[in-house]
């Protein structure tokens, strides 16, 4: 009959429906944190190679005209250069200190914790090619835009001013290209258009 409704069809179409919503409100990225404070895994933090939430990070030490180690403490985390120096901090005393790092996946830059901040204190960070971001005070900075590093690009955060501070954490997520879908309204459309269809089929055969 004309007015018949091919069920299997009404069916590939809630089953196309859902997928294309999902890919364009993608909710279930998760935020994966590393402590760099984390008294519990000391010897791991120290190495540089951190592995969180399904997500490597790579962290290396470096100081200009000098050299140094990741160093952690329970209140602090940073680096041990050669000389004397605060150890357990980013700092200058022996040359500009400064951590880059590399990630085995694709990752979203969410948030970095500080903290030891003194006065005219100043850090500074560069994501991959993006333009670099001040940090001036202790505490938690977050990113919105210009957070996106690709596995392979570097993440520096280095000291640029006063005494030293230290590098408390950060928080990432995973990042996946998205399809290319329809608009947000256009699927759940589709989605209503389809799951409406079936409940109708199902009060003509149950009438």
């Amino acid at each position: 009959m004309k007015n018949q409704i091919n069920i299997s069809k009404l069916f590939k179409c809630a089953a196309r429906a859902v997928p294309l919503f999902l890919a364009k409100h993608d909710a279930f990225a998760v935020p994966v944190t590393f402590n760099l404070r984390d008294v519990g895994a000391t010897a791991e933090i120290e190495s540089g190679i951190i592995n969180r939430g399904g997500i490597k990070a790579t962290l290396t030490a470096a100081v200009v005209g000098s050299s140094g180690a990741l160093n952690q403490i329970g209140s602090a985390f940073g680096i041990n250069a050669i000389g004397s120096d605060s150890s357990s901090e980013l700092d200058s005393a022996q040359g500009a200190e400064s951590i880059s790092i590399l990630f085995d996946t694709d990752v979203v830059w969410k948030s970095l914790v500080v903290s030891s901040f003194g006065s005219g204190e100043q850090g500074s960070i560069t994501i991959g090619s993006f333009s670099p971001t001040d940090i001036i005070a202790t505490g938690t900075h977050n990113w919105s835009a210009n957070n996106l590093l690709m596995a392979g690009e570097i993440l520096t955060l280095k000291h640029v001013a006063g005494s030293g501070f230290s590098f408390d954490s950060f928080i990432v997520e995973k990042w996946t290209a998205p399809i290319s879908t329809p608009d947000a309204g256009s699927s759940i459309a589709l989605l209503g258009v389809a799951l409406g269809g079936l409940g109708f089929v199902v009060r003509r055969r149950s009438s």
